[in-house]
């Protein structure tokens, strides 16, 4: 008797998008775009000082994690920000990405170290 493996469903691909895969870059490249200018064209001035830093799947390309970079005082009302545009900027997404749906945003802000402020300290410290 030979063992045979799980069988997949037809049609199924893996379960998660391989970094070398065509066609997830392409599409990683364009949300990463749409994203972009989506952000430094909003009307919304809590998003000035974000920065889109990659475009990556959570867990696949149904779900897109956006990772933004704002500074440290800014990244709860950058969240908020992001939280109320996430329709706006799914629909920018969706004009770009050639897909039958448009895939899911998720946002991870992170804090953005201001460089002036390190020398002032380390100048403080001395």
């Amino acid at each position: 008797m030979s063992k045979r493996s799980p069988r997949r469903a037809r049609g199924a691909g893996p379960a998660f998008p391989s970094e070398s895969d065509p066609r997830s870059k392409k599409m990683h490249a364009a949300a990463f775009e749409a994203l972009s200018l989506a952000l430094a064209s909003a009307d919304d001035a809590r998003l000035d000082d974000a920065r889109l830093m990659e475009v990556v799947p959570n867990p696949d390309d149904a779900h897109l994690l956006a990772v933004i970079s704002a500074p440290a005082d800014a990244c709860e009302s950058v969240r908020e920000a992001l939280s109320e545009a996430r329709a706006y900027l799914r629909r920018e997404i969706a004009t770009e990405v050639n897909r039958k749906r448009a895939p899911e945003l998720g946002f991870v802000v992170l804090a953005t170290v201001d460089a002036d402020a390190i020398t002032k300290t380390e100048d403080e410290v001395r």
